[in-house]
């Protein structure tokens, strides 16, 4: 025995033969997820250890690799990650070094329907940004309460577009922006 006790540093002065016993032990860490946001949605990691819909929180060894996954329930959206390095919709993936929170921001969806007008002479398509609607005729897809949604028309040569239902105040523009704080319907 040196006389070195506990887990600070220990300085040892050798004057005859003498032995140190040193105990080492791996750092852990919580690794805390939130949904948040006006959805609701199950956030899960790939061990397992995380399974939750609200907020919840597991143990990590230092250096632990983790992949989180989100998933909106019903008709809500996953919007994105933030906190803990993590962004975009993707799997959120972490090295767990040091206590880490992570946001996982579910949203409800809104409907918005583009129908072509068929008893107009002219004709294109129409595709949106995010993706989502992409038609000729007539087509509809759900997107987060909080996107403005901007639609692009393509007119076929020879033929005009002309905007109607919640894109009427766009007239002959070739794109309309809508805020889909609710559903939404567009003529063209």
């Amino acid at each position: 025995g040196s006389g070195c006790s506990g887990t600070s540093t220990c300085s040892v002065v050798v004057t005859a033969p003498s032995s140190v016993d040193a105990a080492f032990t791996l750092t852990r860490h919580v690794l805390s997820v939130v949904a948040t946001g006006s959805g609701s949605g199950a956030i899960t990691s790939g061990d397992g250890l995380i399974g939750c819909g609200t907020a919840c929180a597991a143990t990590y060894d230092y250096g632990t690799h983790v992949t989180l996954t989100a998933t909106p329930s019903g008709t809500d959206a996953f919007t994105g990650w933030s906190g803990g390095g993590c962004s975009g919709t993707g799997a959120c993936v972490i090295d767990v070094t040091q206590a880490t929170t992570v946001f996982a921001t579910f949203r409800p969806t809104n409907a918005l329907t583009v129908t072509l007008d068929a008893s107009a002479n002219g004709s294109g398509s129409v595709t949106s940004a995010p993706a989502g609607i992409d038609c000729g005729a007539t087509c509809d897809h759900r997107f987060p309460d909080t996107t403005t949604v901007t639609l692009t028309a393509s007119p076929a040569t020879g033929s005009e577009v002309t905007w109607g239902g919640d894109c009427a105040s766009a007239g002959h523009a070739l794109s309309c922006d809508v805020a889909m704080s609710s559903a939404a319907d567009v003529t063209i």
